[in-house]
């Protein structure tokens, strides 16, 4: 254990003896910021300020000079010297600590002066204390960093002002602070690290927001993206998210990032469908769907980390650069861009349906419903929107956003309503899944002077807006704040994966009644007799028996079509087979609509 103290202690003098010379040779202040980078981390604030301000004897330190560097200097040199040593101190400190670290010989009212008048420096006065203090712009970027990642991992987006004042004893190295000081909060608030929430004395931490969505390895190249930012002058250079994607896309191949670019508008400016892709490559939807999952899916892989920290810097230098705000107009030039971007470190997008707005992130639950549920024209000041949006829990919206977000609110409720949302208003109506020829009957009930025919209204629709979604069963739609969503698959692909999965796992036919089971996984509403067609009808599989299945095996001839009374057949068979008591009570509350 002795001779492992004696080589650390040998291992921590060669570096003092190298940090020395770097020291000695310097010319400017650049050149010792650089040397301080280089050896910080194998010898600490500490050692480096005293090799810095030459108080460390000089055998042990190797210098073979009568005397040090510092005592060369005298007057604004050795102030300049001290400063640099106190603008990378990691905790607060009182100007009678800085005197104490110091050496003697510098003059304490011009190091008070300098405090005071550094841009690197935060000169605050400690509350509850006559003594000022003092905390490096690093040290405070850094702590606000950190404790981002850290509420992220907490999934904590939100405190106030006594619960953050706590946390901050870290950055403390004085006085406790009765109450964290507002410059310190400013200079967090100016890079969006944190930020005043609508309620007074609250603040909410959208960087936290963005990191919690990101997988754990996003989260370390975040985290390091954030220390690379400690530098100002680097933070508000011009870092351009365009220039970010085009780099991301440079690295693929040129077909793969022309589907992933038509398909997310970034082309043309507006989003191209599978079908207008694929025929302009001569490729099927499904091809092209595959080439754009692939590319996410290379972009996961750990070799691509780099190009990760690339997008992580783009996306926070564009929220840090608005200062916190995850509220973006959808017309801006990097509209697009921000959301692909957002989407490769996957933190989602959410549309309130009114001004052109997208959320990065998620919208608590009552603001989304709000904004497709309310009635016209009712009058409303922002004013009580954003106390109502606060009300329900809204806990990543900065003060602004809410701000924003309640003046587009008021705005979009005196409109008169849309088709789409009159179609909605309908559905909503009927409180369940519905036809369209159900939704069309109460469509004319509600609005007899613009009334449609069923085709207009399944095309409405089938345009899937306001929060309107097609459930899988032909011609009926639901509403995505009941909990209903799209199918990802086809009702014959999913079958045909149900098999796969169940064979793979145990080796044999998989019954009917397995996949009628399963496939409630999969859909929240289905139609039994539109499964058994899928099943005893499905290409990709092979029936064994009467009622049990395997995938078919590639290359195999596949059965011819099946005629109409062959299914009619077995759709009787079905029917008399699940005509039990429990088939029917289940079958009647399908019909009703329960998810």
């Amino acid at each position: 254990m002795q001779s492992d103290s004696q080589e650390s202690r040998e291992y921590r003098l060669e570096f003092a003896q190298q940090a020395s010379r770097a020291l000695v040779g310097a010319e400017t202040a650049s050149d010792v910021r650089r040397v301080w980078r280089t050896f910080f981390r194998r010898l600490g604030h500490s050692v480096l300020g005293r090799l810095l301000i030459g108080r460390t004897p000089e055998q042990a330190i190797g210098i073979n000079k009568g005397e040090s560097k510092k005592s060369a200097l005298a007057g604004d040199q050795a102030v300049a010297f001290e400063m640099d040593t106190l603008a990378s101190f990691s905790r607060a400190f009182t100007l009678q600590q800085a005197v104490e670290f110091v050496d003697s010989e510098v003059d304490c009212d011009a190091l008070a002066a300098a405090l005071t008048a550094d841009s690197r420096i935060i000169a605050v006065n400690s509350i509850g204390s006559s003594d000022r203090c003092f905390v490096s712009k690093r040290a405070v970027f850094r702590w606000f960093a950190n404790l981002n990642i850290r509420l992220a991992a907490a999934s904590r987006f939100r405190l106030d002002r006594d619960e953050l004042t706590k946390v901050a004893c870290s950055l403390n190295g004085c006085d406790r602070w009765s109450s964290l000081p507002l410059d310190i909060i400013e200079y967090g608030q100016r890079f969006g690290l944190c930020a005043p929430a609508w309620t007074s004395e609250q603040y909410v931490f959208p960087i936290a927001r963005l990191v919690s969505f990101m997988s754990p390895a996003t989260v370390k190249v975040v985290g390091r993206v954030l220390v690379e930012l400690l530098d100002e002058q680097q933070l508000l250079s011009d870092q351009s998210i365009f220039e970010a994607v085009q780099h991301s896309f440079s690295s693929f191949p040129p077909r793969l990032t022309y589907v992933v670019q038509a398909r997310e508008g970034l082309l043309t400016g507006r989003k191209l469908s599978l079908a207008e892709i694929g025929n302009s490559l001569g490729l099927t939807r499904e091809r092209v769907r595959q080439l754009e999952t692939k590319f996410y899916e290379l972009l996961s892989h750990r070799q691509r980390e780099p190009l990760r920290r690339t997008l992580a810097a783009a996306l926070l230098y564009e929220v840090m650069g608005r200062q916190g705000s995850l509220l973006v107009d959808d017309r801006s030039p990097h509209a697009g861009l921000t959301g692909f971007v957002a989407r490769c470190l996957g933190v989602p997008e959410s549309n309130p349906v009114c001004g052109g707005l997208v959320f990065l992130g998620d919208l608590p639950p009552h603001v989304t419903a709000a904004t497709r549920a309310w009635q016209f024209p009712e009058e409303i000041e922002p004013q009580q929107i954003a106390d109502w949006i606060e009300s329900g829990g809204a806990p990543c919206l900065i003060a602004g956003d809410v701000t924003v977000l309640a003046q587009a609110l008021a705005e979009h409720r005196r409109r008169p309503p849309t088709k789409s949302r009159q179609v909605y208003l309908a559905l909503r109506e009927i409180g369940r899944p519905a036809h369209f020829s159900r939704v069309a009957e109460v469509y004319n009930s509600l609005f007899p002077d613009d009334a449609s025919t069923e085709h207009s209204i399944n095309a409405v629709l089938g345009r899937q807006e306001q929060g309107v979604v097609w459930i899988g069963i032909r011609g009926t739609y639901a509403l995505i704040e009941w909990g209903y969503e799209r199918p990802a698959k086809g009702l014959f692909e999913t079958v045909a994966e149900i098999v796969g999965k169940r064979y793979a796992v145990a080796a044999r036919p998989v019954p009917f009644a397995v996949i009628a089971a399963e496939i409630g996984k999969y859909r929240a509403v289905v139609n039994p007799n539109s499964v058994a067609i899928a099943a005893y009808c499905n290409p990709g599989l092979q029936q064994v028996g009467r009622d049990s299945f395997v995938p078919r095996v590639p290359g195999d001839d596949a059965e011819d079509e099946m005629s109409t009374d062959q299914i009619d057949k077995i759709l009787r068979e079905f029917q008399e087979r699940d005509n039990s008591p429990a088939a029917t009570e289940k079958q009647a509350r399908e019909d009703a609509g329960a998810p």
